[in-house]
């Protein structure tokens, strides 16, 4: 049975270009597609409107499923429209199907704020089953994704991400290459870093997945973090998202919402196990 990678469709360009950039993961993955709408229609709204809506929602997630699948061979589309909140929604479908991954596009432009960056983006990725891939509107989606980047800190649950990371290094042909991230003046924590860095490179050397020199940076800024991802021209940011406080990792919140504002390159949002 193929995977399933869900793409959150709200017919702007941004979700547009998620669409796009979750056509490329599909077909390096040989995984098949589930393209979801969430009517948020408002209660207020006549039920005639209400009709029109998803209906013309309908026929345009055909039209896309059709265009997909005619322009990428073996790439297999179905469709699903929901009603509700966009968060709700999403989760429920995504772990319905099981699905692999989700991807949807942040600093959305249309009237549907539930995919705006400001919005539910943090709530799509705080209560998604699955990693969501998040993809920037004004991101130029190509066919290569060569490296993937991990952030290492001192936290004891920094390596977490590992193994979803390797498995999708390999699904993809890429390589992995680690952020090592130090606390700028406690010796000890540095030291923990170094531990958790150097832990993680025999894993990957052992898994064949290294890519490239580690990264040293000595400040968790979400701005330096995400010059470092670009600098370094990795494809994509790997980040976990938890209630634990993490400084590599990016927990879910503002600093979440920083990073993911800030990067101009995808980012794969993970939730971490509880430490």
């Amino acid at each position: 049975m193929k995977d399933i990678i869900l793409i959150g469709i709200d017919f702007s360009d941004t979700s547009n270009n998620a669409l796009q950039y979750g056509v490329g993961l599909a077909k390096k993955m040989g995984a098949d597609i589930l393209l979801v709408w969430v009517d948020t229609t408002s209660a207020d709204e006549d039920a005639e409107t209400q009709h029109e809506k998803r209906l013309e929602a309908k026929h345009k997630l055909k039209a896309l499923a059709a265009d997909v699948e005619a322009r990428n061979e073996g790439v297999s589309v179905r469709c699903k429209l929901r009603k509700g909140m966009v968060h709700r929604e999403l989760a429920f479908v995504a772990k319905e199907v099981g699905a692999r991954l989700m991807v949807i596009g942040t600093d959305g432009i249309s009237g549907i704020e539930e995919f705006r960056i400001e919005n539910n983006t943090f709530r799509i990725i705080a209560q998604s089953p699955c990693p969501v891939v998040s993809v920037r509107e004004n991101y130029k989606v190509t066919d290569t994704i060569n490296t993937l980047m991990l952030p290492i800190d001192e936290m004891k649950n920094t390596t977490d991400k590992l193994p979803l990371a390797i498995q999708l290094a390999k699904d993809i042909k890429a390589g992995i290459r680690l952020l090592n991230i130090y606390h700028p003046s406690i010796e000890s924590l540095k030291n923990q870093t170094k531990a958790h860095s150097t832990k993680a490179t025999k894993i990957l050397e052992t898994e064949n997945v290294i890519s490239d020199v580690d990264v040293p940076l000595h400040t968790s800024d979400p701005k330096q973090v995400v010059e470092a991802a670009v600098n370094s021209g990795v494809d994509m940011l790997v980040i976990m998202t938890n209630p634990v406080m993490s400084r590599a990792d990016i927990p879910e919140g503002i600093l979440a919402q920083k990073v993911i504002h800030f990067s101009p390159i995808p980012i794969l949002s993970v939730q971490a196990k509880p430490i």
